[in-house]
């Protein structure tokens, strides 16, 4: 079976790297809460992104990060700005929070209206932007992004857990504006979506902020020690990136040439493609399924007629193809 929706990494962590973390959990003291090795963790993170520790915070995942962030920033009457549909984690936190969420929808090419939302930024207590955009895989303007810090009364929380496919990153935002939080992930680029690793970069106060409403000691010493480990190894995961990236870019030309579906050209590790008829979708299911590969369904809303695939490695990505081609050739 091809996993095309999660959005997980297709490489595995290396397996030279999982035999040397595992050796040094062995000699690691399990007994211990990971303090010092939390600030090793740090320290190398500090490297990795250039920004001191102080202003890096660590969080099961980004997940735990975005429920950290309506801990610290969402509360009842608190008015929550995001477009929609979005990352479900974010809805779901502010209801939980019990936050006014202000939705902009997307259009029916994955737009949004960005005069709105500029309109909308100036009554936020929150504002929520995700690039590379999810479900859309459109990456937003920095230009833009900074707009909206410079207008919104409260905090930017800016998620970028694809950013390594894009290429540029919100993160010097943080040097101009106090209330930009950036969330990322070691789950998609690093391909460690088992090990729950994800970190916030935001200036000093934003981070002390977050640490306020955080549970002590975490994560576990397992996850600091495959922190370590992955960042060190950035020239495995920009070389696996750029693989994607490539593989991307083929299937993006490939499918465009298709007269049943409609591609959009995203810039995360993923591509939306849309049946053009309700028999080229069902005929395409059809052929995903001959093929044995499972692909994010959209069943109602703005995106009940759009699928998602997670890119591949080149051979998974050709029986995609192939499943294409079994539709044209069908329909043809």
């Amino acid at each position: 079976m091809i996993r095309m929706h999660m959005n997980e990494s297709p490489y595995d962590f290396p397996l030279r790297a999982k035999l040397k973390v595992t050796l040094k959990a062995l000699f690691t003291s399990w007994n211990r809460y990971p303090e010092e090795l939390n600030h090793e963790a740090l320290n190398e993170l500090s490297l990795y992104t250039g920004k001191n520790a102080e202003n890096l915070w660590l969080g099961n995942g980004s997940n735990e990060l975005i429920r950290l962030a309506f801990l610290a920033w969402g509360d009842k009457g608190k008015r929550v700005l995001m477009i929609s549909p979005g990352f479900i984690t974010y809805e779901k936190e502010a209801a939980r929070s019990g936050c006014e969420a202000i939705r902009v929808p997307l259009k029916n090419d994955l737009s949004f209206d960005r005069t709105v939302f500029l309109d909308e930024v100036k009554r936020a207590d929150l504002v929520i932007l995700i690039s590379p955009g999810n479900p859309s895989g459109e990456s937003l303007p920095v230009n833009f992004i900074e707009k909206v810090a410079g207008k919104c009364p409260g905090r930017v929380l800016i998620d970028e857990a694809y950013g390594e496919f894009a290429g540029e990153s919100c993160i010097p935002l943080i040097e101009r504006h106090e209330n930009v939080v950036i969330l990322r992930t070691l789950s998609k680029a690093f391909g460690l979506a088992g090990a729950r690793i994800g970190y916030a970069i935001g200036a000093k106060r934003t981070i002390e902020e977050l640490r306020k409403v955080s549970l002590p000691y975490n994560p576990g010493f397992f996850s600091l020690l495959l922190l370590k480990e992955a960042v060190g190894r950035k020239r495995v995961m920009e070389k696996r990136v750029a693989k994607l990236r490539s593989e991307r870019a083929r299937l993006i030309v490939r499918l465009k040439k298709s007269p049943f579906f409609t591609v959009v050209p995203g810039e995360a590790n993923f591509i939306l493609v849309r049946e053009k008829t309700p028999e080229s979708r069902q005929a395409l299911l059809d052929s995903l399924d001959h093929e044995r590969i499972v692909p994010r369904v959209y069943e109602n809303g703005p995106l009940a007629t759009w699928l998602r695939f997670t890119v591949g490695r080149p051979r998974e990505n050709n029986r995609l193809l192939k499943a294409v081609d079994s539709v044209q050739r069908r329909l043809s």
